[in-house]
């Protein structure tokens, strides 16, 4: 962890202005209209896109169910939760997950959130467990990488 927890946080290539976004994770804040955007495009489960669209002062939502309607993102730009998550390299002691800013058309990567964890081994779970902390992870849970990242890629004029 020594040697990943400085490679971990937030890594920004590029900046770019943006009216909205496509992502595969629901925000359901509604401060992203404030600082500009005109509309999210949110991927969720059992086929279904929801569409955000800020209306005046007001936000509109439309779903669709892409196996009745197919639905072609407007947003040339994504954001990718999850991108990679699981074992790091193999090791079951160790996990990490990854987030991923994206531009469509050219699969060019703007920018991403890496967090890694240590998984604990027998003995940290029965005697270091006792005192609440079971799992390590950089940055820390109160950091929110993911957020970060969103908020620093994206910009929209208001």
């Amino acid at each position: 962890m020594a040697e990943l927890c400085p490679q971990a946080g937030v890594k920004i290539k590029r900046t770019v202005n943006v009216d909205g976004f496509y992502a595969n994770f629901d925000f359901g804040d509604a401060s992203y209209f404030e600082r500009g955007f005109k509309y999210i495009e949110v991927v969720k489960p059992w086929n279904r896109v929801e569409i955000y669209t800020k209306v005046g002062s007001e936000v509109q939502k439309q779903a669709i169910d892409t196996e009745k309607t197919p639905y072609v993102p407007k947003s040339r730009y994504e954001y990718v939760y999850d991108a990679q998550q699981g074992e790091y390299q193999g090791r079951r002691d160790i996990g990490i997950q990854k987030s991923i800013v994206r531009d469509r058309e050219t699969s060019e990567e703007l920018g991403h959130a890496v967090r890694y964890k240590a998984y604990p081994g027998w003995v940290d779970r029965n005697t270091i467990a006792q005192f609440g902390q079971l799992l390590w992870m950089c940055p820390p849970r109160d950091q929110s990488p993911n957020m970060q990242l969103m908020r620093e890629v994206f910009f929209a004029d208001k």
